[in-house]
């Protein structure tokens, strides 16, 4: 069983160079939990030789591993306390991949996001294995040199055992993080071309040649952005026009109907249709008595 500690929320820090906290999700957190309270509690690591944010080495830190966002809207709500899980792991290689399998698994990522979050998973998943190779003494024992008895899952199928998806998918991601450039990921972060298929577009291109292609379709999409807009407003302003007509005429109608006796009313309705359906403002004037 996980050791479980209740912890004043800003005594716990963040990691350095972590996903920031999405404001929107801090702000739906907030109002779930002043409403039911934490679900699931976050996960701390105890660090020896932390450095603060004031440059003082700390030991004994806790510092969040998965539920920053938790965190974040602990200290909003100014709760004194905050459960936690005791990440029990022996590196910090294993504290990273657990908060990224927790971002895999809980979060919304946009296709870049979960492109780089699986590319950053292999990356640390290797120096994981390199480290348990070169700490083997049995030569027998080396990745080299197992028999498939007992040999290690590959990188795909852990990832795929832990976060429920796909090998296939997760190597795709892996490529389109590695053959994208990280100017180019940055450009199209969050924005309506964040899709696997504009990654994959990307991919396609030399570095120089996605960040102008990344550039130039920003540019088309933000024109396109500006043209619907416009024509909303159009839309908007002939709806509001229309409606104003509407009154009017019904503003007309009701004044002839209190001047007007049934006949006239009837004589007028058929000298309209006459008309063509239709008698127009300056044909009244023309007619005015002096």
């Amino acid at each position: 069983m996980r050791q479980v500690e209740m912890l004043p929320p800003e005594a716990i820090a963040k990691y350095g160079g972590r996903r920031a906290v999405n404001p929107e999700s801090v702000a739906r957190l907030m109002e779930s939990m002043q409403s039911v309270g934490l679900r699931t509690p976050i996960t701390v690591r105890i660090v020896d030789n932390h450095i603060d944010t004031d440059g003082v080495v700390v030991d004994g830190q806790p510092v969040v591993v998965t539920g920053a966002h938790r965190l974040e809207a602990a200290k909003r709500l100014g709760w004194e306390k905050i459960e936690c899980f005791i990440f029990d792991g022996d590196s910090e290689i294993d504290a990273e991949l657990w908060e990224i399998d927790e971002n895999l698994c809980r979060h919304e990522l946009t296709p870049t996001e979960q492109a780089e979050h699986l590319a950053k998973r292999k990356e640390l998943w290797e120096a994981r294995e390199r480290d348990r190779v070169s700490g083997q003494v049995d030569p027998k024992l080396s990745v080299r040199g197992r028999e498939n008895e007992g040999r290690p899952e590959g990188f795909a199928t852990e990832t795929a055992k832990t976060t429920g998806k796909s090998k296939e998918s997760i190597n795709r991601d892996v490529r389109r993080a590695h053959d994208v450039c990280q100017e180019a990921r940055d450009l199209i972060r969050g924005t309506k071309l964040d899709t696997g298929a504009m990654l994959d577009k990307l991919s396609k291109l030399e570095p120089a040649a996605q960040i102008e292609n990344a550039n130039i379709q920003l540019e088309a999409l933000a024109d396109k952005e500006r043209r619907a807009l416009l024509k909303e407003e159009k839309e908007a302003r002939e709806k509001e026009a229309r409606q104003l007509r509407e009154e009017a005429r019904g503003e007309c109608c009701n004044f002839l109907c209190t001047m007007m006796s049934g006949r006239d009313w009837a004589t007028l309705i058929d000298l309209v249709e006459r008309a063509g359906g239709s008698i127009k403002s300056d044909h009244l004037r023309r007619w005015q008595s002096p």
